[in-house]
């Protein structure tokens, strides 16, 4: 464990150790080729205070694929002090070829209770239950959250638009391309949202608890009116979304294709 009081963790704390390099990206779109390279050229420089350089490299799984081949040869022949840690929420999205080559380690997410407390302390003005429950036991997904001026409007938005991602209405999804292209920079966000409502309609539907406990009444409204079929086909059109979405397709595009998708198979039934 870090002592904490050393010259090693005080400059790992505050970002400045030498040795210690992260790898990020600002718009949370992806990592790219180049970045990877710089990454190559800087990790046979060696380390400058430590024994070992760190690279941390977060939201791996936004590594694009040309990224993933550019850093395989340096993961089968790394530098002895070189060490990469790739962190990723979603492991489906890194090749095969990179998996074989790591050591993959699961983080649990934190117990209930705990990160109830967190989110209680941290921002005593929001609905601890919901950030707790929606967050899936990761404090720093509270805190992105919190750190999103319209996240709590954009919810509301998606919760209006349920029925016409839904419904039989065909038109009603160019009613989503337009609020999808319209809140572009939240996709992701709106995307998540959506199956984390439709999820909770299916527990209120099997007499089970939301994770949007806040919106229970008006989910419980939804769940009368939405049949448990149409809900499951949505849950699943959303989760080829998600992972669409995370392979840059058109945006308007998708969207079309999701709602049409879900009215096509509804209708089907």
């Amino acid at each position: 464990a870090p002592c904490g009081s050393c010259r090693a963790c005080i400059g790992a704390r505050a970002f400045s150790n030498p040795d210690i390099k992260y790898v990020t990206v600002e718009d949370k779109k992806s990592i790219g080729a180049d970045a990877v390279r710089s990454l190559l050229t800087d990790a046979y420089i060696k380390p400058f205070e430590s024994l070992k350089k760190v690279y941390i490299i977060e939201d791996g799984d936004l590594m694009t694929e040309q990224a993933q081949n550019a850093f395989l040869k340096l993961l089968e022949e790394p530098p002895e002090y070189a060490v990469f840690i790739i962190l990723v929420s979603n492991l489906t999205l890194i090749l095969q070829t990179v998996i074989s080559r790591c050591v993959i380690i699961h983080f649990p997410p934190v117990e209930y209770e705990k990160i109830k407390e967190y989110a209680e302390k941290k921002y005593p003005q929001a609905d601890s239950a919901f950030l707790a429950n929606y967050s899936k036991g990761n404090p720093g997904r509270i805190d992105e959250i919190m750190q999103k001026s319209d996240f709590f409007a954009i919810r509301k938005a998606c919760m209006d638009n349920i029925m016409p991602l839904v419904g039989e209405n065909f038109k009603d999804a160019f009613k989503i391309a337009d609020f999808l292209e319209e809140n572009k920079d939240s996709a992701d966000d709106i995307i998540d949202i959506w199956q984390s409502m439709i999820r909770d309609i299916i527990f209120i539907q099997n007499h089970a608890h939301p994770i949007n406990s806040d919106l229970s009444d008006e989910l419980s409204r939804l769940a009368g009116r939405i049949s448990p079929n149409v809900c499951h086909i949505a849950a699943k059109k959303l989760q080829t979304a998600a992972k669409m979405q995370k392979r840059y397709v058109n945006l308007r595009a998708l969207a079309l294709n999701l709602a049409l998708l879900i009215k096509k198979d509804a209708k089907s039934l």
